[in-house]
């Protein structure tokens, strides 16, 4: 089918060195010097490896040392330059996951005599990452002290980790019981914790807008698997069903929560609290314009970090968004654009989700953007990205543009996540060395897929195991078959 000698080596690790050699002898310009070690010097090269760890930052990285007879020396493990023993570039270009993430949980709380109401904690999870701005607006104007959990690392997860039901639930709802443990260690004594069902409905096309079962009910496997926590450091852990969307329905429910507080002040509270949520939306989409045309102007790329919104949290994205400022190309949030999508229903995907409509519109802009990529990051576990991350492809493939998954857990060795980062931007560059844009893209993409017609079925041998007999009998052209069970 591909009119190519087709090579399968015994050394299968060995495919990544002979994919490096053959991009070499491709771009090559012919005029500059090899630095190849030549035939002679290679039988008598040596490498020496140590292993150590970097201890320039708490993430005290494993770092593997190569050694070579003329002193230099490789490091690999280490998740920045400093661990390399390199300067940290420094780099102008926008990385709205560290903005919006500074931007949601950097808010003055009050103290003293103005929370006249006392300390309510809130843990930094799932469904917060959304509406913190809320939540902490509604609850200073009630005169509430917000305490706010630490920020997610690995020490924060160990502490939570003995109260942990299940372990195929993905990462972000593991950490929630860590951050219920810091607040418990800061003193706290009510922690506010809602299970919300529904978010805003953000566009009339979206045809539902729940949030993920996890997501609307993961205080509730908060409340029954920490129970005795909670009651030891005699802890009231509220966690009503709220939708966000049906303003009654939320006056009602908060009204019937905080029964000692007058439904004049809720109602407030309440205003004030959708007033900021505004706010900070509108901040949000004004800096993914003003992202778009920084790319456009300098002519630089930008990657479009696609996820849920707690994936913007430094401990569950494993410092993506950083890598990609390394690489040179800006980092935005999906929710920074999908406002620029066209409003449209979707036909082949029946969607229920708030966060996945956000993905498929951004998606959509990816697709019509010349200096925009998407990069899908999925956490392990998550049983609704197995449909999304199929959606997203065909969009995106079907604009001729490049898809790029990457799914995520507790494992925070980025070796691979690199791999993949660098690749995306390798294909990035080639397509645009080859002035490859547009409809060009498509006919490029063309060239590289083997296509099965009516033509190749000449020429086609297929090979299945022996007890496949059924499937040989319903098959007229003669088959080769291997004899292993």
């Amino acid at each position: 089918m591909t009119g190519k000698e087709v090579v399968r080596p015994d050394l299968a690790g060995l495919m990544g060195a002979y994919g490096c050699a053959l991009a070499a002898k491709r771009n090559w310009n012919g005029e500059d010097t090899t630095t190849l070690l030549p035939k002679t010097k290679l039988y008598d090269f040596q490498v020496k490896i140590t292993h150590s760890r970097c201890g320039l930052c708490e993430n005290r990285c494993p770092i593997t040392i190569n050694r070579f007879p003329d002193k230099r020396t490789f490091i690999t493990g280490n998740r920045c330059e400093r661990g390399a023993g390199k300067l940290k570039p420094q780099n102008s270009l926008p990385n709205l996951a560290k903005e919006k993430y500074d931007m949601l949980f950097n808010r003055p709380s009050l103290s003293g005599e103005k929370a006249y109401r006392g300390k309510i904690g809130i843990p930094r999870v799932l469904n917060l990452f959304e509406n913190y701005p809320f939540w902490h607006t509604f609850f200073t104007e009630l005169g509430f002290e917000v305490v706010l959990s630490s920020k997610s690392s690995q020490k924060l997860f160990e502490k939570g980790m003995e109260t942990i039901p299940s372990e195929s639930v993905c990462y972000p709802a593991k950490l929630s019981h860590g951050h219920i443990i810091s607040l418990i260690e800061k003193g706290v004594k009510t922690i506010f914790y809602p299970s919300i069902v529904y978010e805003e409905l953000e566009r009339e096309s979206q045809q539902n807008h729940y949030n993920c079962p996890v997501v609307a009910s993961y205080p509730e496997v908060i409340r029954v698997n920490m129970e005795e926590i909670l009651k030891e450091h005699g802890v009231t852990f509220l966690n009503p069903f709220l939708s966000i969307q049906h303003e009654d329905a939320l006056f009602k429910e908060l009204c019937s929560v905080f029964p000692n507080i007058s439904k004049v002040e809720i109602k407030y509270a309440l205003q004030k609290a959708r007033n900021e949520d505004i706010k900070f939306n509108e901040w949000l989409r004004r800096r993914g314009e003003e992202v778009l045309k920084q790319l456009k102007e300098e002519g630089k790329i930008g990657i479009v970090l696609a996820g849920h919104p707690y994936h913007i949290d430094p401990a569950i994205n494993h410092d993506l968004p950083d890598e990609i400022i390394r690489l040179d190309m800006a980092v935005l949030t999906e929710d920074a654009i999908s406002h620029l999508a066209p409003s449209k229903s979707r036909d082949e995907v029946v969607n229920q989700w708030t966060f996945h409509s956000r993905l498929y519109e951004a998606a959509e802009v990816v697709k019509e953007h010349p200096n925009l990529e998407l990069l899908h990051i999925t956490s392990f576990g998550c049983g609704l990205d197995a449909i999304t991350t199929d959606a997203v492809q065909e969009i995106l493939e079907n604009g001729n543009q490049l898809y790029t998954w990457i799914k995520v857990d507790e494992i925070s060795n980025l070796g691979a996540a690199r791999i993949r980062l660098r690749s995306m931007k390798a294909a990035i560059e080639e397509r645009k060395n080859n002035h490859i844009t547009g409809a060009a893209k498509k006919e490029w993409r063309e060239q590289q897929e083997a296509v099965y017609d009516k033509k190749a079925k000449k020429y086609i041998q297929y090979w299945l195991p022996k007890w496949c007999q059924p499937t040989l009998n319903c098959l007229k052209k003669p088959l080769i078959y291997t004899d292993t069970v």
